[in-house]
């Protein structure tokens, strides 16, 4: 039993009619001339699911802590040599600075103090007690050695 290609309904049916009815106009159509065929483009669209990477990505670090307070371009945005890209402040720097230089100055002031127009103050003050201290500790130290000997 032979089989059909298409199946007997009545959709089928119709688009048999349809073709029966254009292949007169065809025909005239290729009787009459000459048919011009030029390229155009045509639009090759497809809606698909996809992530787009950049091929070349560097990553943007910072070797101290903070937050970032000011942002100067955007993603996609083409960045020269040296632009400066992001701004990153940190409340403790200031603080951590003031520290710093107080550790410059310090000996800096001590030099002043000790060779400044109070310098013999400084000395009466400072060093001659020190002296009495050491020279006390000098005569407990014999007083000691002289009750073990005798």
């Amino acid at each position: 039993m032979p089989r059909s290609l298409l199946p007997h309904t009545p959709t089928s049916k119709a688009l048999l009619v349809l073709l029966a009815a254009f292949l007169p106009v065809s025909a005239t159509a290729a009787k009459l001339g000459s048919l011009t065929v030029q390229p155009r483009p045509v639009g090759d669209l497809k809606a698909v699911f996809a992530t787009v990477e950049s091929v070349r990505e560097t990553l943007a670090r910072t070797r101290i802590g903070g937050t970032v307070a000011d942002l100067t371009v955007t993603e996609g945005d083409k960045v020269p040599l040296g632009q400066v890209i992001a701004t990153v402040r940190d409340p403790k720097l200031p603080l951590q600075l003031a520290a710093l230089d107080a550790r410059i100055q310090a000996p800096r002031r001590w030099r002043a103090v000790l060779f400044g127009p109070f310098r013999s103050t400084l000395l009466t003050v400072l060093v001659i007690p020190a002296i009495y201290i050491v020279l006390r500790g000098d005569a407990a130290d014999r007083r000691d050695r002289s009750n073990l000997q005798g």
